[in-house]
């Protein structure tokens, strides 16, 4: 809308902005929440032109300062940077392409900003209710702190420049391809249902609980995420600081990437299916923490978690060949962050009875100077013989009974681990045995276990 186009009659402006803005609005939905903005009013109680300030009937007029009356308007329809207001309880608009920036000491009324706005202060704010078009840039030069049953629908761009917090009946519906960028800390403890992008530069994220943050498009985290109540991820979740569980639980149905992940005493469920951790550097799995129904890729060395403690519990599968774009704009530019893929290998396991299973290959290992053999082991409760894992020719790797540790015998040589490092019943651990004969007897075996070496000949 510009002061060219109210030249027209008034049907026609009204007929031809509400077809244009209704074809938007129905292209606008998250989780069933649809972008309803109001649009421009009919008829404008003031206006600001390029002419200067004028009343519903066109004529000149002093600038309002208050607008206490929730039936009356304030249009802005050209650049305004000249004046602030007090309260206003009834609508203020922002034409596209227009740009106020000023300060507002009290909004209860409804903002429509088509155009964009840039506020030198943060006003109070109860059961207001703010419309940010796209191409709209709204911005708060500190802490965001809406009140009452304040309502926040964005589809543009929404800049904080201090803290958020949602609490009480406020809430905060991001659209498809929408902004919200918070400087510092933001905390969730109701509706922020966010189907774009929500970053938060310098400060830590407190969420938790059905109520608050729904993230089901990309929330990306420069500092830690603290969980104050179950928390349910249904988007791409990129954390650079750290997560914070206390005693919740983490249910992640589909993307999390992480610089590095420790669990401490922690929780974290999938759903077996779109559930997936990337990890980037150190993943560790510490005092009886358990991750389950995840797939799993640690970008620096591949393979599983690089620390799982004996307690613990990681139900993982392993993902291929995953390529995560360098650029952090390509990535938080799509759900899904345009990252790909390939699909886990398959799991499969075979279940020996103990007393006569058994699997032959025609492989040869005899003569072999050097050579690497692995296994995934996962010893029953009752595991009480000795069970041979590998056995071919003077090599034989197995698994002595009652004491549940590991044994190499290969041409002259053997090595066993002490009890200390006894394999942990009813879970899945990944044993390694290194065998080099042109390294001195010293160095000859190794074995690790879970990756970590546990013992060398000599």
């Amino acid at each position: 809308m510009t002061v060219k186009l109210l030249r027209l009659s008034k049907g026609v402006l009204v007929v031809l902005y509400l077809f244009l803005n209704n074809h938007k609005i129905l292209s606008q939905t998250c989780n069933g929440e649809t972008f309803n903005s109001p649009g421009a009013p009919i008829t404008c109680t003031y206006s600001y032109t390029i002419s200067g300030w004028q009343d519903s009937s066109g004529s000149p007029t002093s600038p309002p300062t208050n607008l206490n009356n929730s039936s009356q308007s304030i249009c802005i329809l050209a650049d305004n940077n000249s004046n602030n207001f007090g309260t206003i309880k009834g609508t203020f608009y922002i034409a596209p392409g227009i740009n106020y920036s000023g300060s507002i000491n009290t909004f209860n009324g409804t903002l429509v900003a088509e155009g964009n706005v840039t506020l030198s202060n943060s006003p109070s704010m109860s059961g207001a209710a703010l419309y940010i078009h796209n191409n709209s840039t709204v911005s708060f030069p500190s802490d965001l702190i809406p009140g009452g049953t304040t309502t926040i629908h964005n589809t543009g761009k929404l800049n904080v420049a201090g803290d958020v917090t949602i609490g009480g009946h406020v809430s905060v519906i991001n659209y498809p391809d929408a902004e919200v960028i918070v400087q510092g800390n933001i905390s969730t403890n109701n509706t922020f249902l966010n189907c774009g992008l929500l970053e938060v530069v310098n400060g830590d994220m407190s969420a938790g609980g059905q109520s608050g943050l729904q993230n089901l498009c990309v929330t990306y985290l420069h500092q830690d995420l603290n969980l104050n109540g179950d928390f349910y991820n249904d988007g791409l979740l990129i954390i650079d600081g750290g997560i914070n569980f206390g005693a919740n639980i983490f249910y992640n149905n589909d993307m999390i990437l992480a610089n590095n992940f420790v669990m401490n005493n922690n929780q974290m469920i999938g759903n077996e299916e779109t559930s997936i951790l990337i990890v980037r550097a150190n993943a560790e799995l510490q005092s009886n923490s358990s991750i389950t129904g995840h797939q799993y890729y640690d970008i620096d060395d591949g393979g599983g978690f690089d620390s799982v403690c004996g307690g613990c519990t990681e139900d993982i599968e392993i993902l291929i060949d995953v390529v995560v774009p360098s650029d952090i704009n390509e990535l938080i530019s799509a759900c899904n962050g345009n990252i790909q893929f390939n699909a886990p290998t398959p799991k499969a396991f075979i279940d020996f009875d103990g007393i006569d299973d058994y699997i032959h290959s025609p492989l040869d290992l005899s003569g072999s100077l050097a050579g690497t053999y692995m296994a995934w082991i996962k010893l029953d409760a009752n595991y009480v013989n000795t069970g041979v894992v590998l056995s071919q020719g003077d090599l034989e790797i197995s698994v002595i009974g009652n004491t549940n540790n590991v044994r190499v015998q290969l041409n002259s040589g053997s090595l066993e681990l002490p009890v200390s490092k006894a394999l942990t019943l009813n879970q899945w651990t990944h044993v390694a045995v290194i065998y080099d004969a042109s390294l001195s007897i010293s160095e000859q075996y190794k074995i690790y276990i879970n990756g970590v070496l546990e013992g060398a000949s000599g």
